[in-house]
């Protein structure tokens, strides 16, 4: 695949998720309320602090070897099988600290908080693996659909009540 068409899809993937992001807020925050909107952007920041510890520098160490030529089936199975013990390392802490992030989130939200990293740094892991293989532009569907999923499934559980739960489950 040439540059030019790599660049375009890039583009035109960030373009589309950037629109979807705005839609999703949009929708979101007419039909969740403020108490729930914030318990909602709340979420999504201790997710997005728990994703610090359970990647470590992994995704772009990963990136970076498979760029290089090493062994890729070697290197990708080294980086999941660590990439899920950081994973477990911040589950049990979440898990073990559930009642306190419970009471942070105002919610009964510890486990689906386990299960939002659990999806986001497996599918972020994955994102890496494809652009270490020098596929980039395969990357910006993969990236898209990653968040058409979110808001599409974000947006009919709200739809159906749930509330902040229906929105926070990857991002």
């Amino acid at each position: 695949m040439d540059i030019g068409l790599s660049t375009f899809k890039l583009f035109l993937s960030k373009t589309g998720r950037a629109l979807l992001m705005f839609g999703g807020i949009i929708y979101f925050s007419r039909n969740l309320g403020q108490t729930q909107l914030g318990i909602f952007f709340l979420f999504f920041a201790v997710q997005g602090l728990l994703s610090i510890p359970a990647d470590f520098g992994l995704r772009s160490a990963l990136e970076k070897r498979l760029s290089e030529g090493e062994d890729p089936v070697r290197t990708l199975s080294s980086a999941l099988a660590l990439k899920l013990v950081l994973l477990t390392v911040v589950s049990l802490g979440v898990l073990a600290f559930r009642g306190r992030i419970n009471d942070y989130l105002c919610g009964d939200l510890a486990v689906l908080l386990v299960l939002a990293v659990f999806l986001r740094e497996l599918s972020l892991l994955y994102i890496h693996a494809v652009r270490g293989r020098l596929r980039v532009g395969r990357t910006a569907s993969i990236e898209f659909a990653r968040r058409l999923t979110w808001v599409g499934l974000g947006s009919f559980f709200v739809s159906r009540g749930y509330g902040p739960r229906a929105s926070s489950t990857d991002s």
